[in-house]
């Protein structure tokens, strides 16, 4: 992989060593069908500098979200969350440990908000924004100098 040096209020030259057609194809390989773009061919070939952009009709980023789609995305974000776990309990002392907190409490994802939060804003419940790493028990406390991680949310939260 090559790095480039950012070039502001100007195009990058066509013979870019950036492939974005690489980067920006569906993981099968295979094109979105047209009832699932946000914007379809022709606003393409209207509007060619979103191509220059380095945008294409068949861009992951230019598909609607479907059910299947989100699922597979907060999927993911919780996956990385777990991996992320994993290393920083590896480097902790022996018998601590650190759990995750969600900040926004399940309730909210449960709800009309969560749907919102998830589709519109692409915050997903384990986003690292919305969680905080706390002692997971007594002895993990005492050694971190941290408050225990609690087990719920206060009342009317």
């Amino acid at each position: 992989m090559t790095l480039e040096r950012p070039v502001f209020g100007r195009k990058k030259p066509k013979n870019s060593s950036v492939d974005r057609g690489k980067t920006n194809t569906l993981s099968s390989g295979s094109r979105i069908p047209d009832n699932e773009r946000i914007f379809d061919a022709q606003t393409f070939e209207e509007y060619p500098f979103l191509e220059g952009l380095g945008f294409s009709p068949d861009d992951p980023s230019n598909q609607k979200p479907t059910p299947h789609t989100t699922r597979a995305s907060i999927d993911a974000a919780y996956a990385e969350q777990i991996s992320f776990l994993e290393g920083v309990n590896s480097q902790l002392p022996p018998g601590t440990h650190v759990a995750p907190y969600a900040m926004i409490p399940s309730e909210v994802w449960d709800g009309p908000f969560g749907a919102y939060l998830v589709g519109a804003c692409d915050f997903m419940p384990a986003h690292p924004l919305n969680t905080m790493l706390l002692p997971a028990d007594q002895r993990s406390s005492f050694v971190l100098d941290l408050i225990e991680r609690p087990q719920g949310y206060p009342s009317g939260l």
